[in-house]
């Protein structure tokens, strides 16, 4: 996106250079946000949806400014809200964005802004990730974090009794913003929503139950990718019945939305109405389900409707960040920016002003189980960049993956054009490099793949024991079958625990075994043997033959002593080779250590009213 300019001339006049003065509406009487958890773009019918889930924004977004391709700043809600509520990106804001949840008061929220010029505030929510408890309340005069006794988190039917209750509803000036959580899984849209979208068919699944995908043993299952699936197979009616429930939870919001602006005191002539959502979902486009696993464009694409009198009703079709709206409500309310600002005002695209010409651009920066990179919106392009691809794929050896889409010809990115269209993939990587400074290192001629780009370290565990077997029963040794390094199990509960020495500068390993299962199942812990903190741990229970490929799992470290305990459980047949760790080395540069250097909050949050001893013991567990 264009960098723009913005100075107060007047008390009604903007200049934005490269653009023709213009005279800018007056400030809205309430500023109302509303963000609906986990609401992907695509599978609204305004945005192309065949199927009819949006009957109001449909109309709403008939008479708004609404943007084609509006990201979110990461792809999970912990990261994303204190990132668009402080303008700011997740990397920015946390010290470990994978273990920080508490939000520094050094950052000013978009709330305390509108209080420095006398708008009321309030904040209501019905997601404890978007609440108080990571300091996200800062500058909120009426904070409603509203909970369920029935439902997983309260229903936007329990947000609207609960402000109606409220004898002092939200008047001019006032900002408001709330945080529904229906559309977020477990996906159980009340009758009759939760039927709407079968189309006569019944569902004869088994592994969709109480709005949850899981296994044969209870268990989430977030991937159909080999290594990731425990036990049972994932269909493609199980699929479709999860999305039949999701769009039966958007036609739900949908419907409440009139009622709930009533209760929220909404005038249409006076006030301005946002609605977005924090991040999208999805459903096995990349391999898995749900959210914060992966750069793709179901996580980040999101709505964003803008409706305000001032501003005439159109389509934006560049893209845009979320990251944008906190500069454009300082330049439209008067709010004083903070120092730092990220994103660009969207003022001359609610006015409809043409673009200056510049190749625009909107920034995703993610930082969750899908490993670290960063994503692009440029043009017609999408651009991702997985840095540490081996996360969840550990049988990629490469710590990169580039993805490239085309959205003119597949808005909902499912073709990966990266090796077809090389030159618009370094364009965009270098685009990417321009806008994100933390980006910076990761050249197209470093994240290009190429022969004998890594290799693997030697086995860090100890060498195979003369009886070939460190397996225990109960803390007493066994004298299992051995066949050349193969151990064979029956019992209940056997376990081998074996110590490997790594480096304690954050670096990628492979653990891998040869296993087969019957009847009984497999745990892999990895722990911190300085502290015995367990930082991983994967199950496989699904029947394997000895002579399949062997488990593999790519496992980060910055323990100067990694402990790898395998356990066999359950009264069937195992039998288990011996594993290697070994570090992956690159030949090429790999210029992104993590995590990056910004300085620890100052005492604040979670520490506060523990004495130093207490937070020196926290420390050592990793919990601070």
């Amino acid at each position: 996106m264009k960098t723009v300019a913005l100075r107060l001339v007047r008390a009604a006049t903007f200049v934005w250079l490269g653009v023709a003065a213009t005279a800018a509406p007056a400030k809205p009487g309430k500023v109302i946000w509303i963000c609906i958890d986990a609401l992907r773009a695509e599978n609204l019918h305004f945005m192309g949806y065949e199927r009819e889930t949006s009957p109001y924004l449909d109309e709403l977004a008939s008479k708004s400014v609404v943007f084609r391709t509006a990201l979110s700043p990461s792809n999970a809600t912990i990261r994303s809200v204190p990132a668009y509520m402080t303008g700011m990106f997740p990397s920015e804001l946390f010290h470990d964005p994978m273990k920080d949840h508490w939000l520094s008061s050094k950052f000013k929220m978009l709330a305390e802004g509108f209080k420095e010029i006398g708008y009321a505030t309030y904040w209501i929510t019905t997601n404890g990730n978007a609440s108080r408890y990571g300091n996200q309340d800062q500058g909120i005069d009426h904070y409603f974090e509203v909970n369920s006794r029935t439902m997983v988190t309260a229903t936007i039917d329990e947000v609207i009794t609960t402000l109606e209750a409220v004898e002092q509803k939200p008047a001019s000036p006032s900002f408001v913003y709330v945080h529904l959580n229906d559309v977020h899984d477990p996906y159980r849209p009340p009758i009759p929503f939760g039927r709407m979208f079968e189309k006569g068919k019944s569902y004869s699944g088994k592994n969709v139950r109480e709005g949850f995908l899981l296994d044969d043993d209870g268990q989430r299952i977030f991937s159909n990718l080999p290594g990731n699936m425990q036990t049972g197979t994932i269909t493609q009616e199980d699929i479709d019945f999860m999305v039949d429930l999701y769009d039966g939870c958007i036609r739900y919001v949908d419907n409440r939305l009139p009622r709930l602006l009533e209760a929220l005191n909404y005038d249409d002539a006076k006030d301005m109405l946002i609605v977005s959502a924090d991040h999208g979902d999805q459903f096995f486009e990349d391999g898995f389900c749900g959210h914060g696993r992966t750069l793709r464009s179901q996580d980040f694409h999101v709505p964003l409707i803008v409706r305000y009198s001032g501003f005439p009703a159109h389509w934006y079709n560049e893209p845009v960040s979320l990251l944008d709206i906190y500069p454009t409500l300082v330049g439209l309310c008067g709010i004083e920016a903070p120092q730092g600002l990220r994103g660009t005002s969207l003022m001359p695209a609610l006015l409809g002003e043409k673009d200056s010409g510049v190749t625009p651009g909107a920034i995703g920066d993610p930082v969750d189980w899908a490993g670290r990179g960063v994503v692009l919106a440029s043009g017609n392009y999408w651009y991702a960049l997985n840095t540490e691809a081996f996360m969840l794929r550990p049988w990629v050896s490469t710590p990169y993956i580039e993805w490239l889409f085309d959205l003119s010809a597949d808005p909902k990115c499912r073709t990966n054009v990266a090796t077809e269209r090389v030159g618009d993939l370094m364009q965009c990587n270098a685009h990417m490099r321009q806008l994100f400074e933390r980006m910076q290192p990761f050249t197209s001629e470093i994240v290009q793949p190429r022969d004998g780009d890594d290799t693997y370290g030697p086995n860090l565990l100890e060498e195979v024991p003369e009886n070939r077997t460190a397996f225990e029963h109960f803390g007493r040794p066994l004298a299992p079958v051995v066949e050349t390094n193969v151990v064979s199990l029956q019992v209940e509960r056997a376990k081998m625990a074996l110590i490997a020495k790594t480096d304690p500068n954050y670096k990628m390993h492979l653990f891998e075994m040869a296993a087969g299962l019957d009847g009984a199942h497999l745990k892999i812990e990895f722990q911190r043997a300085d502290s015995g903190l367990t930082t991983w741990t994967r199950e496989f229970r699904k029947p394997r033959k000895i002579t399949d490929v062997p488990l593999q799992l790519a496992v980060s470290t910055s323990a100067p002593e990694t402990r790898i305990v395998v356990t066999v459980i359950g009264e069937g047949k195992a039998k288990i080779g011996w594993p290697s760790f070994r570090e992956l080395v690159y030949d090429t540069i790999y210029p992104y250590k993590w995590p990056i250097q910004i300085a620890p909050p100052e005492a604040e949050g979670p520490t506060e009213g523990l004495d130093a001893a207490e937070q020196e013991r926290l420390k050592a567990l990793g919990y601070l």
